[in-house]
């Protein structure tokens, strides 16, 4: 068997293990974080978005929680099937958790700009 499908093979028991030990603990961070990573390396966003959405909640830091609803925002786009104003429902939201988040403010800024011009922009920063 040749080196890829030998890899291919480890990672799809590795998901699979990840998904039965969070079975038994969902919150765990120690079980969690390495499936989110197999679920990006796999390229399994449905997953992933399900998992970030599930864990989010749980996280106390607002950076890291943050930065977990941005990559679900992110993943959202990629597949295409959220609309514009939910996207930047969900990244103001980001931003009201971490008001420091660039990645945040360029993408909601880009959005905005695309959507509505420098006033879609203007207006959230009023409501601020």
């Amino acid at each position: 068997m040749g080196k890829r499908a030998v890899d291919a093979e480890n990672l799809v028991l590795a998901v699979e293990t990840y998904e039965t030990l969070r079975e038994m603990d969902a919150a765990d961070p120690e079980i969690w974080q390495p499936l989110a990573a197999l679920y990006r390396t796999t390229q399994q966003r449905a997953k992933l978005l399900a998992l970030l959405e599930s864990v989010t909640p749980d996280i106390v830091s607002p950076e890291a929680r943050a930065a977990l609803a941005l990559e679900r925002v992110q993943i959202l786009r990629v597949l295409g099937e959220t609309s514009e104003d939910d996207l930047a429902a969900a990244l103001e939201a980001v931003l009201e958790d971490d008001p420091n988040s660039a990645d945040a403010i360029e993408e909601l800024s880009a959005l905005y700009m695309k959507r509505s011009g420098a006033t879609g922009m203007m207006d959230f920063l009023e409501r601020q």
